[in-house]
């Protein structure tokens, strides 16, 4: 079929951009599908961890429905995690429990302990922790676990992202500029809107502040002859891709930096976001 084909040709192209016998992709399912929900919750009823609790310090607005919560374990002590890495949360909603897992949303490295949560589409606990959480509540959460991290590979990464899939690639990026000086990393980044972007502004700031770090915007919804209000005042190095993100669109963007021999480095491919665009 033509979706077939499509297919193909994309998983070619990906062959050929990371050198299939020495080059790594790196996949990761998403917080805020309903699928790993469900799977994560049959887990946590399976497997219970030790309960730990943390005291949330600031909330912090990132979108208009996603905040994040800057916490510290409520005893004082540290939590020790590496960047991808994620805690379970476990919170009682009308007397049921409920307990999903969140991906800390910044390096060890940058001194903040957080978590991000993006509002769901029938999503009880996502919603529930933006309409009711508040700074100082104290709330549950098992120890931090997960295996999407950096390798110890000394090499140059390509990052792909949408949605709340960014939450555990910021960590991963501010992880690997600091513990890795030596190493170039590419961001692709697909949400709606430039509103609709978590850590948009962060990540400009990244790019400003890390020449090995090239931030590529993909904005599905934008109006090609409007500039939006966070565009006003910083750009990219690339003017933002728009339209349908699709396989025959990834297939040009990555052959577009194919075309560059500044790319060719490129070994290891991490991938984060919703099912659908997995």
């Amino acid at each position: 079929t033509a979706y077939g084909s499509i297919t193909m040709l994309l998983t070619q192209r990906l062959a050929q951009f990371f050198k299939q016998s020495q080059n790594t992709l790196i996949r990761n399912s998403p917080e805020d599908s309903q699928k790993a929900q469900d799977y994560w919750e049959r887990i946590a009823l399976q497997t219970r961890s030790p309960h730990q609790r943390g005291r949330i310090l600031e909330i912090i607005q990132e979108t208009p429905n996603c905040i994040s919560l800057r916490f510290e374990p409520a005893d004082g002590s540290k939590l020790a995690y590496v960047a991808g890495q994620h805690i379970t949360l476990h919170c009682n909603i009308k007397g049921k429990a409920y307990h999903r897992p969140y991906s800390l949303s910044r390096s060890p490295q940058s001194g903040a302990l957080q978590i991000t949560v993006k509002s769901v589409k029938d999503g009880a606990v996502s919603k529930h922790i933006i309409q009711h959480f508040t700074a100082g509540q104290v709330f549950g959460f098992s120890q931090v676990s997960g295996d999407f991290v950096l390798s110890e590979t000394a090499c140059h990464r390509l990052m792909i992202a949408a949605g709340a899939g960014i939450t555990p690639i910021r960590a991963l990026i501010e992880e690997a500029l600091e513990k890795h000086p030596e190493q170039r990393l590419q961001l692709l980044y697909v949400n709606p809107t430039p509103q609709d972007s978590i850590f948009y502004k962060a990540l400009l700031s990244l790019q400003k502040n890390h020449s090995r770090l090239q931030v590529d915007f993909w904005f599905t919804r934008s109006n090609p002859d409007s500039k939006s209000k966070l565009d006003s005042k910083s750009k990219t190095s690339n003017a933002p891709l728009s339209g349908k993100c699709t396989e025959t669109g990834l297939v040009h963007w990555l052959d577009q930096h194919n075309a560059s021999q500044e790319y060719h480095n490129y070994q290891e491919l991490y991938l984060c976001g919703p099912d659908t665009f997995m």
